[in-house]
């Protein structure tokens, strides 16, 4: 968040919605992030935060829905850029994440949750660009194409084998 900070318009929003984003994870669900602004609205609301801060913290939450603003707000592609920036992390750590990912989903079948993972991956990777600001695409877009890559291909030899 650091690196970015200085580009944000609003600094306070994108903290709240990054501690926010996430509070929900149901597997079947598809509320989730509304669910997350929600709690955020609540908790916000709670602590006397302006309705306009609450409304940008749950505008910057739904953006990780989907890590394709519509808007060229540059708070949105911070905050899409921090919620997919443990992609471009070392090749050790990103090992550790992508086995935390499945260990979060144990009740998700092994063939939905492999085929849901390479959707989502080769979504990311038939992008121009994973990350929209200079500074992420710079730091981290290289090395994230190649964990993506790698976990893609480790994807399709353990379908074809199982």
């Amino acid at each position: 968040f650091e690196i970015l900070r200085h580009l944000s318009r609003l600094p306070r929003p994108l903290e709240f919605a990054i501690w926010f984003h996430d509070c929900f994870q149901d597997p079947y669900s598809f509320w989730n992030k509304e669910r997350s602004a929600e709690a955020a609205a609540d908790w916000m609301s709670a602590f006397g935060i302006s309705t306009v801060e609450i409304d940008a913290t749950q505008r910057l939450i739904q953006v990780t829905r989907s890590h394709e603003p519509k808007s060229g707000d540059i708070d949105d592609w911070i905050m899409s850029d921090l919620d997919l920036s443990v992609l471009g992390a070392s090749e050790d750590y990103y090992e550790w994440y992508r086995s935390s990912v499945r260990q979060e989903y144990p009740e998700v079948p092994e063939r939905l949750y492999k085929a849901v993972r390479a959707f989502w991956i080769r979504r990311l990777l038939r992008r121009q660009k994973i990350y929209l600001t200079t500074p992420m695409s710079r730091l981290r877009e290289a090395r994230a194409r190649a964990n993506l890559g790698g976990e893609l291909d480790g994807l399709n030899l353990r379908a074809k084998a199982g």
